[in-house]
């Protein structure tokens, strides 16, 4: 069989992919097999996944780029993470109706066996997107344009959106992405909720308090699976310890974050700043009233097997959450 290829490297007339359920479900011949398949490839899941790839691919050297100083973030804007955006944006707004995140589609995929593949291809999607956007949570932008701050929100929005989508699909012992990829996925997610816990409004902190939980929840039942998830875990206790030092130069994308997102086998270097001839700024004191309870409070023994009572408790500060949270992971 003679194939084409086309200018974004993929075999157009190659043997065509037939929807999940027709292959599933395929009973006839070699010639009603092509047929069925040219008219519903593009029903696919898999092959609406593989259209992210060159754009992932994308971004991810885009980070590359603006981390090692190569192109400037107004630079990159324009040429890279507009585009991308725009990519993005057409992919989803393009997808099959049968293929839009609904209640109902994820119960017409779960009925013959592909709930999970119909939530990793969405949650992949917004982690895509908060990869994109991550580089505006820096807290020191040249500029604060109205598409800084939209990206900003972008960024949050995709985050929450990866932790709901996991939070779906453990809720259903037939869709869990019992995948050690998802351990990484919702540790940037997590990074991404303390800049939320850090820097907003006391309602979008309760909000993202609450992904919060959920993430580690989840990513503790994926370590029975995965002990390796404690690698993953421990990035983002790093990612932690160095929130706590200088909390306001955090999300400056250069190498060390570079690893943090994209490299997530890497072993992260803990003294980052140092690393980087800036010295850390002293840790918090006792009597500073937004830690004082940081490292202090002992998980009661009814909220070892769940973190979720942790979450209604206004009296135990984020820090706190946090940190009982991630010696909770780690233990």
């Amino acid at each position: 069989m003679s194939t084409s290829c086309t200018a974004s490297g993929t075999h157009a007339d190659s043997f065509p992919i037939l929807d999940e359920r027709q292959f599933v479900g395929l009973g006839c011949g070699t010639d009603c097999y092509i047929e069925e398949a040219s008219r519903l490839s593009e029903q696919g899941l898999w092959a609406q996944m593989a259209k992210t790839i060159n754009t992932f691919r994308s971004i991810n050297h885009t980070l590359f780029l603006l981390s090692s100083g190569q192109i400037s973030m107004a630079a990159a804007e324009e040429t890279n993470i507009v585009v991308l955006a725009r990519q993005l944006d057409s992919w989803a707004d393009n997808l099959p109706q049968r293929l839009i995140f609904t209640t109902e589609n994820l119960e017409y995929f779960k009925a013959f066996g592909f709930g999970k593949t119909f939530l990793a291809m969405h949650i992949g999607y917004h982690h895509f997107q908060q990869l994109l956007y991550f580089p505006y949570l820096d807290s020191h932008p040249r500029s604060t344009t109205p598409q800084h701050v939209a990206y900003v929100d972008l960024c949050k929005k995709n985050a929450m959106q990866v932790s709901a989508v996991a939070r779906i699909a453990f809720q259903d012992a037939s869709c869990n992405l019992l995948y050690y990829i998802i351990g990484h996925i919702l540790v940037v997610s997590s990074s991404i909720h303390l800049h939320t816990l850090l820097f907003s409004d006391l309602h979008e902190a309760d909000e993202a308090r609450g992904h919060l939980v959920s993430n580690f929840e989840i990513l503790m039942r994926l370590k029975n699976y995965w002990p390796v998830i404690d690698v993953s875990v421990g990035r983002l206790r790093t990612f932690q310890d160095n929130c706590r030092k200088m909390r306001d130069d955090l999300f400056v994308l250069d190498n060390w974050m570079v690893k943090f997102l994209m490299e997530h086998s890497t072993k992260l270097d803990p003294e980052r700043w140092t690393a980087g001839g800036r010295e850390p700024e002293l840790p918090p004191v006792a009597d500073d009233p937004k830690f004082s309870e940081f490292g202090a409070v002992a998980l009661e023994d009814n909220a070892l097997g769940s973190l979720s009572a942790l979450v209604g408790g206004k009296s135990l500060s984020n820090d706190a959450l946090i940190e009982n949270a991630l010696s909770w992971l780690l233990a």
